[in-house]
């Protein structure tokens, strides 16, 4: 079976600060030793419209010399060969990086997608992703001979959790 072989690849990353917290992980599907599917999750920082999050800043009179961050789960990338789609390899792996946002102790998750991608949406609302706002998304095209980075429409999803949403800010 090809869930049977969805896998944590022995390459992470970590945090220069917590060498016990993993910044990148990829998580693969093989089907007789045949990449089929991966998925990336990292942990990224959150600077601007913290409050999308629910995290509302705690003021102080040092606030102008400190910027507030925050560091998030987002899973970045999600693909699955076209001659394996709907078969549930991309279910069993964002369950899998969402087990590992859980396992490195965070309270949710979030990822972009591009408004037009119907599928990977309901595949998303499926698992429990709520939209939390419009957003442009970056994307690469890779179609030709030079990577060209465009913006497109999409949206911002997020997936708590924990039944009880803890709203914590980390200073930088």
């Amino acid at each position: 079976k090809i869930f049977s072989n969805v896998k944590q690849l022995a390459l992470e990353r970590y945090y220069n600060r917590n060498p016990s917290k993993a910044l990148d992980s990829f998580i693969i599907a093989e089907d007789n030793s045949n990449l089929v599917g991966f998925v990336q999750i990292s942990i990224v920082s959150v600077k601007e419209n913290l409050e999308l999050f629910q995290y509302q800043p705690i003021y102080t009179p040092f606030d102008k010399f400190m910027t507030r961050t925050i560091y998030l789960p987002k899973i970045t990338n999600l693909s699955v060969d076209p001659n394996y789609r709907k078969k549930g390899i991309g279910t069993k792996l964002l369950e899998e990086a969402i087990s590992k946002a859980k396992e490195w102790g965070h309270e949710q998750v979030y990822l972009e997608v591009e408004e037009n991608n119907i599928s990977a949406i309901k595949l998303y609302q499926k698992l429990g992703f709520q939209m939390l706002c419009h957003h442009n998304v970056e994307v690469f095209d890779t179609s030709g001979i030079f990577l060209r980075r465009t913006f497109k429409p999409g949206m911002i999803m997020r997936k708590i959790l924990v039944n009880d949403f803890n709203h914590t800010i980390i200073a930088e």
